[in-house]
């Protein structure tokens, strides 16, 4: 059905001719794209449906158009952060995904995600020297910058400390393997780079192990940076993902021998 009052895209990651706009605003009236750029730049309609992308990719759905652009027909596509389609726009209209793409089947990345937090918060919450635990994955500053969640705790010695952590779910079910996943794909996957994470620690989730292993994110980077000739890249297909991604396979015991700080923590009691 068509709209008769403009409609704002917010929390968007847009392509533009100056490059891609991080929280950005699409625009669109009459079937149309009337204006785009950054949140502050961009003066929404008083009347206007506001639609979340919540912070995911908003792109031409169209071929041979590589950005969007004022003028343009609002045939617009958005992914969310973990690649899939959260909803396709036809001059204007909303698409359903039903018409625009098969449905996933099975757990998504998302939910896999989301249960790979889940259980690594339960754990920091039921930890005695727990005391207090902030979810920052939501906020743009902090997801850039791979910081999903800040742990402070009380220390040996009598003082609260505060550390910053990244979630991820395993990227290979097989035991006792770690995958670092190369530039491209991190950003395909809606990630930061490992070169732009600014976590204190790398929390991976190995449902398959139930365990969680515990990488200072310091540690990895500087020895991947040594020894990335003896850890060539290989094509991955993770559960939920639904394009090709690849990345770096490493045993954990490779990795703890290297970054001794390493922890594995069970979750058999959770």
């Amino acid at each position: 059905m068509a709209m008769n009052r403009p409609i704002a895209i917010i929390n968007a990651r847009i392509d533009t001719p100056q490059g891609e706009c991080e929280s950005g605003v699409v625009l669109v009236d009459e079937g149309r794209i009337i204006a785009l750029g950054r949140d502050y730049t961009v003066e929404l309609p008083a009347r206007a449906l506001l639609l979340d992308a919540e912070r995911g990719r908003v792109s031409a759905s169209y071929a041979g158009a590589p950005v969007l652009r004022p003028g343009a027909a609002a045939d617009l596509i958005c992914h969310t952060r973990f690649g899939e389609i959260a909803w396709v726009m036809a001059a204007g209209v909303i698409v359903q995904p039903a018409n625009a793409a098969a449905p996933a089947r099975g757990v998504t990345w998302a939910q896999r995600w989301e249960d790979a937090l889940q259980r690594t918060s339960a754990y920091l919450q039921q930890q005695p020297q727990n005391r207090h635990l902030q979810a920052t994955y939501h906020i743009a500053g902090y997801r850039q910058k791979g910081i999903d969640l800040i742990w402070r705790f009380l220390g040996d010695d009598g003082r609260v400390r505060s550390l910053s952590i990244r979630v991820t779910p395993a990227l290979d079910e097989r035991p006792q393997r770690v995958v670092v996943l190369d530039d491209a794909s991190a950003r395909k996957l809606g990630e930061p780079a490992l070169a732009d994470v600014r976590a204190h620690w790398w929390f991976y989730f190995h449902a398959s192990d139930n365990v969680i292993y515990c990488i200072p994110t310091t540690g990895l980077r500087r020895w991947l940076k040594a020894g990335t000739a003896q850890t060539p890249l290989v094509p991955l297909s993770p559960a939920g993902v639904h394009f090709s991604l690849s990345g770096r396979i490493i045993p954990i015991g490779r990795l703890q021998r290297h970054i001794p700080r390493i922890r594995v923590i069970s979750l058999l009691d959770i």
